[in-house]
């Protein structure tokens, strides 16, 4: 099974970028391209999304810093509560540095897949982050949200949402009434794409939900918690 895992050195002025090839072990190889960040979340994983590929379902997950970080543990789940590993990828260890990691399960089920990503520092301490979850084959849909993140929420927050297609998509935020408070129009790639809501949107202590569209096309509501 092959691994890539890639971060880009980026700083206010932009000096370099470079690759760093690592050689996990026989069976994985691993890229790691790093930009330069000073973290203040308290929670370091930032993003942790699922795509389809020929290949299977390639998952991505970037952290903003690591502290005595050993290796992330992957597992999966056919049924959202009943999860098991199906590989360890080697962590950075002690880093400021926002790195992107990226990983393909080459055997995902048809229906519904639940990934969970979990974190084992040097002296042994896990930290498991909640799942998310890709659905295949017959019935897949060819636009979905994938994560917010955080979930709960104090400040500013990411919606990753994947797309069959390259078009222009309607985000709408709506209130615990259903009722539309925000909406924008995203041009969006082919495969996972990342909106970052920073100073677009402030909202007050609740219960909200994000859907998307794509003309005809759309998603279910997904809850999320302002604190």
């Amino acid at each position: 099974m092959r691994i890539l895992a890639t971060s880009a050195v980026l700083s206010i002025v932009v000096f370099s970028v470079f690759f760093i090839y690592l050689n996990l072990d026989s069976k994985k190889n691993a890229y790691a391209e790093s930009e330069s960040t000073v973290s203040t979340a308290s929670d370091n994983i930032l993003n942790f999304a699922a795509m389809p590929v020929s290949g299977g379902v390639k998952l991505l997950w970037r952290t903003s810093a690591e502290v005595d970080n050993d290796y992330f543990t992957i597992e999966r789940s056919n049924d959202g509560v009943n999860f098991e590993a199906i590989d360890n990828i080697d962590g950075s260890g002690n880093t400021q540095q926002a790195i992107q990691y990226s990983y393909v399960d080459e055997s995902p089920a048809d229906g519904i897949n639940y990934y969970r990503l979990s974190q084992t520092a040097f002296d042994g301490c896990e930290k498991t982050y909640n799942p998310i979850s890709i659905k295949l084959g017959d019935g897949a849909s060819s636009l979905s949200v994938v994560n917010v993140y955080p979930n709960p929420l104090n400040g500013d927050f990411l919606l990753t949402y994947r797309s069959d297609n390259k078009a222009n998509t309607t985000v709408e935020i709506l209130n615990a009434e259903g009722k539309g408070i925000y909406t924008e129009m995203l041009k969006t790639d082919s495969g996972v794409n990342v909106y970052d809501f920073s100073n677009k949107v402030k909202l007050n202590q609740g219960i909200f939900f994000v859907r998307l569209s794509q003309g005809k096309s759309k998603t279910e509501p997904v809850r999320f918690v302002k604190k």
